[in-house]
């Protein structure tokens, strides 16, 4: 089972462009003992990749192994708050069942001091918002709940009692902790280990290279700005 590249374009396609043949997973029978083969499974992942277009996902990136659909590799960037300036790169990874049995797994790859992330295993405590995992819920609802952990910390039933005593009795030590983690995590963004060809790697700043591009892109984002100003006068 695999993402060919045809359906991977396809997964990025806008809204009438094709005509969705996927079912809502909440329209499948809710019967979790149910077991389905490698097409629907694929088909129930590509769907749930395109939804991810139609949500507030600004600042989280993700993108399907290679090498497993069942594994999609993350990263989410902070933008203001305790973790301001955080990134923060983490797997998805989704059961052999999907969409029914147990909530998708996150496991952060670099190192985060939160009361919500297992300090040995980097694994998040989805239980608060996911108590129990249904064909209802969605893939784009996780990385929706990844993005609020660092805008509204919430230190109930936390698997980090350090981080959530600190939070609430020594903030100022929290978030000393926090900075050593961003800081941590930031060195190893460059560590490019990995074989699978979609795994988000990064590299350091090469102005022969990227300057180019980024200039092409802000030329191209005036563009369309200049477009859709023509367009709304006409």
């Amino acid at each position: 089972m695999s993402f060919n590249n045809r359906n991977l374009t396809e997964s990025h396609l806008k809204d009438g462009d094709r005509k969705e043949t996927i079912p809502q997973a909440a329209d499948v029978a809710d019967t979790s003992t149910q077991i389905h083969g490698p097409f629907f499974i694929e088909q129930m992942l590509l769907f749930e990749y395109k939804e991810l277009s139609k949500h507030n996902l600004t600042g989280v990136f993700v993108l399907p192994s290679a090498h497993n659909p069942l594994c999609w590799h993350g990263v989410v960037f902070v933008r203001h708050g305790v973790y301001i300036e955080g990134v923060f790169k983490f797997d998805i990874l989704i059961p052999q069942n999907f969409p029914y049995g147990n909530c998708p797994k996150i496991i952060f790859t670099n190192p985060i001091y939160h009361p919500d992330v297992n300090p040995e295993t980097g694994e998040l405590y989805l239980k608060k918002s996911f108590p129990e995992w249904s064909p209802r819920n969605h893939l784009y609802q996780i990385l929706l709940h990844i993005k609020q952990i660092f805008y509204r910390v919430n230190t109930e039933n936390a698997v980090n009692s350090e981080a959530a005593y600190l939070y609430e009795s020594e903030f100022h030590r929290f978030k000393q902790k926090v900075a050593q983690s961003i800081e941590k995590g930031r060195r190893r963004l460059f560590d490019n280990d990995s074989d699978d060809p979609h795994a988000i790697k990064f590299k350091k700043w090469d102005p022969n290279v990227h300057e180019v591009a980024l200039k092409s892109l802000l030329a191209n984002k005036k563009e369309i700005l200049k477009a859709g100003i023509l367009s709304r006068n006409s």
